[in-house]
């Protein structure tokens, strides 16, 4: 429910800016688009940098605890 509704209100402020931007012409208008697409360009980097991160984390616990070596370990 919590995840729907951060959707929701994202998208409710990015409509309400962009309707105030086309307001003001079209200057504000295609200087909101450039920050959008930043800002959406650095979200879905960061994104996947955190997936990646994830990936490589989980990456070095797989064998925690057991006789085999890990993935970053050196192996005899």
């Amino acid at each position: 429910f919590l995840l729907l509704a951060r959707v929701i209100a994202a998208t409710f402020c990015v409509t309400l800016s962009a309707s105030l931007a086309a307001r003001q012409g079209s200057i504000p208008m295609a200087a909101f688009q450039i920050c959008l697409q930043v800002w959406l360009a650095t979200s879905l980097l960061a994104d996947g940098l955190a997936v990646a991160g994830q990936v490589n984390y989980s990456a070095l616990f797989k064998n925690y605890g057991s006789k085999e070596k890990g993935l970053f370990e050196k192996k005899k």
